[in-house]
């Protein structure tokens, strides 16, 4: 994942000097940094290389776990300018 997210970072880069403005990067995550990390996503490499602008914790299910340690967050953060936006999902399904 962090070469796929180093070849995106790059991409972002080219259209950055084409458009001549910055465009973020955001990643949506599980509901806790140790989670993500857990899953396969290096949160903590991703931050630390500046490669991620924005990231976006969402809970698994929304009705039971809609507790996200947001002060986790900010802890991993801390200093390195990179954003945090809580997020949570909302399925809709319609039955005929």
């Amino acid at each position: 994942m962090l070469e796929f997210f180093g070849e995106i970072k790059k991409i972002i880069a080219t259209a950055e000097e084409k458009y001549n403005h910055k465009i973020k990067l955001s990643v949506r995550t599980f509901r806790d940094p140790l989670t993500t990390y857990d899953a396969g996503l290096d949160i903590y490499t991703l931050i630390r290389k500046k490669i991620i602008d924005l990231v976006i914790p969402t809970p698994r299910f929304k009705t039971c776990d809609s507790d996200m340690p947001i002060y986790e967050w900010r802890k991993v953060f801390e200093g390195t300018g990179v954003e945090i936006a809580a997020g949570c999902d909302h399925q809709y399904q319609v039955s005929l």
